[in-house]
Formats: C-alpha cells, structure tokens, sequence
C-alpha cells in the first residue's frame, strides 16, 4: 500500500474526530493492514501537516500518543479560556457567536438569569457575577 493511500485512508478513519491510539486506528484499518512503522510515519507527516493532533504533542520516549482532527476552538478573542497574550478588554461575549448559532438570541446574554446583558469579559451580568463570586 502506498503512502498516499494509507493517508487517505486514515485521514477519512480519523474524520469523526475522535481521539484514537495507533494500535486502535490500526485495527479499524482493516485488511490489508500497514506495517507499523509505516502507520507511524503517516501518522507522524498528518500531524506535521496540521491534519491529525497528537497528545501529547511533543515527542517523548515511550509516551502512547493519541491521535485526531484538529478542533477549531471556539472561542479565539479571549474572553472565555483565554489564550497567552489575547486582550478581553474589547470584546463582548456577543462577539463569539457566529450567526448560525442556534443561540442567537442569547448573544451578549447573562449565562444564569439570562435577562440581562453581560458584563464585557465575564459570563454574568453585574448582579450574578455578585452572588455567584465567592
């Protein structure tokens, strides 16, 4: 079997992006089945290429990766779990919302009473943010 094949045919095993170990993606390969080192090296090119996720990513000796498609994230402005460096300070929990969103109509919306509008940087409006503090 060809490089390209075995690509290919991993890349669609992995499409439903769940998490899987090299010896559980083996086995749902299939007859005919590749050897292990090739399974490696597809593997190992998918992720380099940005299609496949490792964890953990780095390479460590006998560490048992798992593999699958990456997972866009949802949120990228910052305000909720935010990244290194990403800046809340201008960004409304209502920016985070794409307009295929079947929450639409709680966009920018208090997350317990659902009433109010949130405060920028927070899921809460002033009030829940009070009561639920600690």
């Amino acid at each position: 079997m060809s490089f390209a094949e075995l690509a290919e045919r991993v890349s669609d095993l992995m499409a439903d992006g769940l998490w899987r170990r090299k010896t559980e993606i083996m086995q749902a390969l299939g007859e005919p089945r590749p050897s292990d080192a090739h399974l490696r090296n597809v593997l190992n090119t998918l992720v380099g290429q940005g299609k496949l996720q490792r964890d953990p990513a780095e390479e460590k000796r006998g560490a048992v990766y798992r593999y699958r498609v990456p997972v866009p994230l949802l949120a990228t402005k910052g305000v909720y779990g935010s990244r290194k460096g990403a800046d809340a300070s201008n960004t409304s929990p209502g920016d985070l919302f794409t307009s295929d969103d079947p929450f639409a109509d709680m966009r920018g919306r208090c997350m317990r009473c659902r009433e109010r509008e949130a405060v920028v940087g927070s899921l809460y409006c002033a009030s829940c943010a009070q009561e639920v503090s600690p």
